[in-house]
């Protein structure tokens, strides 16, 4: 049990991390 919500929680922040990318990478391309 305790595993699973490890992995959710590396999960949520892997794709955190991916949209700040994301949009760090959008704003390079506006400017």
């Amino acid at each position: 049990m305790f595993m699973l919500a490890l992995k959710g929680k590396i999960c949520f922040i892997e794709i955190r991390f991916r949209y700040k990318l994301l949009s760090d990478y959008i704003e390079q391309l506006k400017s």
